[in-house]
């Protein structure tokens, strides 16, 4: 009862000032006072599943609840669309008439990151500050005139700002196409010279013009 609290009489039978034999008996109901349950767990629960568990809450207690969906905040450990906290917390008494208040996730919040330049480091050096960064890097290798095993190009030049999470396409040398000396490293040959018979000058003979 919201009138009575737990233990006092909220009722009795006979009613009060009713005149009865002195072994009447007399009926009366005890208040269990206000009744409650629990704020049930909902952390970590997408919305759907959150708004499911509180209206069978509701259909199954009678209790009348007002639910309030609040703005969603970033979180480092809950999803992007889970609760991140609920007011009550879970276990705290619901009475008829109570106000939930629940918070979802926004999932994690994107820093800025300012690209560093990776020209001319290997790629063991580059996915070291890619890490620290938490950028993404993708490692594509091509035949070129820098140190084989170094990169000598990105994708997004060095000093742009980007999100936490971006990848950039670092190019590897793998070496160059042609030595030094211009011969083809692929193993590729040059035509050889056509050889032509030696022509002796005695086997050659002359016309004669009258």
């Amino acid at each position: 009862s919201e009138e009575y609290a737990a233990g006092e009489i909220m009722a009795q039978s006979p009613d009060p000032d009713t005149v009865r034999k002195s072994d009447l008996v007399i009926n009366v109901t005890i208040s269990l006072g206000i009744h409650t349950e629990e704020m049930p767990p909902l952390v970590d629960l997408e919305r759907n599943a959150a708004e499911a568990l509180l209206s069978s809450l509701q259909n199954t207690s009678g209790l009348e609840l007002n639910i309030v969906w609040a703005d969603s905040v970033y979180s480092e450990t809950i999803e992007a669309g889970k609760v991140v906290s609920t007011d009550p917390a879970a276990g705290d008494p619901l009475q008829n008439g109570d106000t939930v208040t629940i918070v979802t996730s926004k999932g994690r919040e994107l820093k800025s990151v300012t690209v560093p330049s990776f020209l001319t480091k290997t790629r063991e050096e580059a996915q070291a500050d890619l890490d620290t960064l938490g950028l993404l890097g993708e490692f594509v290798e091509e035949a070129n005139s820098a140190p084989p095993g170094t990169i000598f190009n990105q994708s997004i030049p060095a000093t742009t700002v980007v999100q936490e999470g971006s990848t950039i396409t670092l190019y590897v040398s793998t070496g160059p196409l042609y030595d030094p000396e211009g011969v083809p490293s692929s193993g590729d040959t040059t035509d050889e010279a056509e050889t032509l018979p030696d022509v002796d000058a005695g086997d050659a003979s002359e016309e004669t013009v009258p």
